[in-house]
């Protein structure tokens, strides 16, 4: 009896739905072609093509392929690939990753050892919870007025940096402090900021900034829902925390990886929550080259993480 095989386009995202994952289960990968569609520069969404087959004998390896555009009859970019290697189940997913460059798979092999994952160092991200047509009876324009306090949107974080006030648009700057508006407002702690969507002009797909304690002398922020933010479930991060997280979110290294894993410009809780991330004493000590030099940051994360001379140069010019 033939082996039957099946071909789907589909938008390319990290997690697959519940029946894709049903799907997977009941069919083998052979073929994974990823298209990056584009806009003069500018890549807009990414789809993928499979081709499956019914499981009876597993794939042992994958080709996987990779255009820009629309044109699949040039030269495509092409390896075979080992299948555990691009679906990966650790943490229950059936995550799809596609290895576009030679050092590709490198990359994936060193942010796959690190020794934890993100939730496990006692570290957690959640959503901001001012949703501001929600909200409205709380939003500010003016960022000074009596009885009010920040509220942080995704313009106001650049890496390593949270720049308040900046307007944009006629967005309101400023979140009236009230006992009804507390519920939607965070105690002021030292948190990492993390864009959850990535703009077409931006180099890398994640941006973190820091947001410090020190640098506010009101007790209370706002943080719309359109950022992430990262905190320690059992106290406030340090400092070094702070920017050895953000040094690690800006990296080259892990927007290469997250890359592999996703192809969507948005950055889910949920993605981040099943990564594996150096452990703290580490991020403190890159935390600290970067506390007092910013332009340290790629080298120190490099460095601190033993990544091999040859694929430091590869990100170096990332």
């Amino acid at each position: 009896m033939a082996t039957q095989r099946r071909l789907a386009l589909r938008q390319r995202s990290r997690r697959p739905d519940a029946a894709l994952r049903r799907l997977r289960e009941d069919l083998a990968q052979e073929r994974i072609h990823g298209i990056a569609a584009v806009a003069g520069r500018d890549v807009l969404q990414e789809s993928v093509i499979t081709k499956v087959h019914r499981l009876g004998v597993p794939s042992r390896r994958i080709t996987v392929t990779t255009s820009r555009g629309r044109d699949l009859n040039g030269d495509l970019a092409r390896s075979e690939v080992a299948a555990e290697r691009i679906v990966d189940d650790s943490c229950g997913e059936s995550v799809i990753r596609i290895p576009e460059r030679a050092y590709d798979h490198e990359i994936m092999r060193l942010a796959e050892s690190f020794p934890s994952r993100f939730s496990e160092l006692g570290l957690r991200i959640s959503t901001g919870p001012v949703v501001m047509f929600r909200a409205t009876e709380f939003l500010l324009q003016a960022p000074q007025e009596v009885g009010s306090v920040p509220l942080l949107l995704p313009h106001h974080v650049k890496p390593f940096e949270k720049i308040w006030p900046v307007s944009k648009n006629g967005k309101p700057a400023a979140f009236r402090l009230c006992n009804d508006s507390l519920r939607l407002l965070l105690p002021t702690r030292n948190y990492v900021l993390l864009k959850r969507f990535s703009a077409k002009e931006e180099k890398r797909r994640l941006v973190a900034g820091c947001l410090l304690r020190a640098h506010h002398a009101v007790s209370h922020v706002g943080i719309e829902n359109h950022l992430n933010y990262v905190c320690h479930v059992e106290r406030e991060l340090s400092e070094d925390e702070v920017f050895g997280i953000a040094a690690f979110f800006n990296s080259a290294l892990l927007d290469r990886y997250f890359r592999t894993i996703s192809g969507s410009t948005q950055v889910n809780a949920t993605e981040i929550r099943a990564m594996r991330f150096p452990d703290l004493k580490t991020l403190r000590r890159i935390g600290g080259q970067v506390k007092r030099d910013r332009s340290s940051a790629e080298a120190a994360v490099l460095s601190e993480l033993g990544v091999a001379t040859s694929l430091r140069q590869q990100l170096l010019c990332h």
